[in-house]
């Protein structure tokens, strides 16, 4: 019962302050779940189970503001959709430090990117470059297990000024990468262990909490300022690249 309780208080939590960027707190969530004891496979699929609860309902209240640009997020999503079983095919076969490294770079340009003052206007990036930003964020995605989500928050934030609209259809990208990320780790995980016993209690638990963290991330980023949502995007950027030197200096040592 403690155990369920400190997943569902952490999920929460973690979910409630990544809503605010549109980003899952997967990659934050996934380690914290080791340390209670969970197996690496099964807290990956948490991780995701939790991003999907959380940006799906993120995504529709998004939505009920006219907030989502959906020909944008369908150019980025439809191409991360062919290039996420990719990434979770190779993700044993190229090098884990390489591929770590490169999500660094794109984490510190997209950092940089937030922290520049904005212009009045930006301009329009076109269709090619929205469907790089998305085969990268889908390969990355399907690579580690998470939503890749601040790749997605580049090719935003060379569309739009508006820290929320940034945040929102980075969300609806993000989802389309958690979902099929979900869907194929699931399915790899069922294939070798067959029956997941006690996990579907755990993901049942992250879902829930998810959703409800979704529910309160997004109602916050609705109240606070447009200047405060910028912040919260940046301080949660920059937690992932630590995040991420952290994994590049571990798997450099096993």
């Amino acid at each position: 019962m403690l155990h369920a309780g400190l997943i569902g208080v952490l999920t929460y939590g973690l979910a409630s302050i990544f809503a605010i960027a549109g980003m899952g707190a997967a990659g934050v969530l996934i380690p914290n779940y080791m340390t209670l004891g969970i197996a690496v496979q099964l807290a990956l699929i948490l991780g995701l189970m939790q991003n999907v609860g959380e940006l799906t309902v993120a995504t529709a209240l998004n939505h009920k503001k006219k907030l989502i640009e959906w020909k944008k997020v369908a150019i980025v999503g439809g191409a991360a959709i062919f290039l996420v079983p990719l990434g979770y095919l190779t993700h044993q076969m190229v090098s884990q430090i390489i591929v770590l490294a490169t999500f660094e770079g794109f984490l510190i340009y997209a950092l940089y990117n937030m922290s520049k003052k904005p212009k009045a206007t930006r301009k329009t990036a076109g269709i090619i470059s929205l469907i790089i930003f998305g085969a990268i964020q889908g390969y990355l995605g399907g690579f580690i297990g998470m939503d890749a989500a601040p790749i997605a928050l580049l090719a935003y934030a060379s569309l739009y000024t508006d820290s929320k609209k940034v945040s929102a259809n980075t969300a609806a990208s993000a989802l389309i990468v958690s979902s099929e990320a979900l869907i194929l780790y699931y399915v790899g995980m069922r294939m070798r262990n067959g029956n997941m016993g006690s996990g579907l209690t755990d993901m049942a638990i992250v879902a829930i909490a998810g959703i409800l963290g979704g529910i309160t991330g997004v109602a916050l980023m609705h109240k606070i300022s447009k200047t405060k949502v910028k912040l919260i995007i940046q301080i949660i950027l920059v937690v992932a690249i630590v995040e991420i030197l952290v994994k590049i200096i571990t798997t450099a040592h096993i």
